[in-house]
């Protein structure tokens, strides 16, 4: 059942409502886990940067700002275009992750906001296999994803009625959506990897939620040496059950 996530989530990302609500949250700008995370990378590394899953472009701005080359992808044409109105004049193109038409061009790539959880789990290994592969030696890739020891994976994977439901005047739609996809979430253990029906934009998506040990494994496994892990409630290395994501860099060796 785990691919089911790559086909509801592409297609939750494409519709109109949900494209409205990204543009809300687009507002937040740069979070805390991920400004630690980008300024551990030199001057020396902020040239060209790649801008994966850029959603309504909460990060356009920021980003472009801080490198001095600046490409924002999605595979959404719809938030694609959202984030061309809000940001003219950047290089914003429609993408998808898998299958990045670049070279070894880019000093970073940027996968920001748990986007590489939206896909099942040999997608999940292809983009990160991408990301690697387009860097310069010595690149950085920073990306967050999912904590799977978080304190609510276990209450979302096992009690189809869970607190989350009720936290918004919207709950008849929460409960129908939670209906409609609880009975697909999955569990990975040998590859460390649940999808999780959680509370993401209404309990519309099935999230991947990784275990960091295990995430951290492969990306070493590809070639890359780690630098931090960030939970999202800190803004210095470390995380534990109470933070909900992680944000991982580390660069090309």
């Amino acid at each position: 059942m785990a691919d089911a996530a790559t086909r509801i989530n592409h297609r939750s990302y494409r519709q109109s409502w949900i494209v409205r609500e990204l543009i809300k949250a687009a507002q937040r700008g740069i979070m805390p886990d991920e400004a630690y995370c980008l300024s551990l990378i030199p001057a020396a590394g902020r040239g060209k940067v790649l801008d994966i899953g850029i959603g309504a472009g909460r990060t356009c701005a920021p980003l472009s700002s801080m490198f001095g080359s600046y490409i924002g992808i999605d595979y959404s044409s719809e938030l694609v275009a959202v984030a061309r109105e809000r940001n003219p004049g950047l290089d914003l193109r429609v993408m998808d992750g898998r299958a990045l038409a670049f070279g070894e061009e880019f000093d970073a790539v940027v996968f920001s906001w748990n986007g590489i959880d939206s896909v099942d789990f040999e997608s999940r290994l292809k983009i990160l296999q991408e990301m690697q592969r387009v860097l310069k030696p010595g690149g950085y890739i920073l990306y967050s994803t999912h904590n799977l020891h978080h304190d609510r994976v276990e209450p979302l994977m096992t009690r189809f009625w869970v607190r989350e439901l009720f936290t918004s005047w919207k709950r008849t739609r929460f409960v129908a959506f939670r209906a409609l996809n609880y009975r697909r979430r999955s569990r990975d253990d040998e590859n460390g990897i649940y999808f999780v029906n959680d509370l993401g934009i209404g309990f519309r998506l099935l999230n991947a939620y990784v275990d960091i040990g295990k995430e951290c494994a492969r990306l070493e496994e590809m070639g890359m040496r780690l630098l931090a892990t960030v939970g999202n409630t800190r803004s210095e290395p470390g995380f534990d059950a109470r933070d909900c994501w992680v944000s991982i860099l580390a660069q090309k060796r």
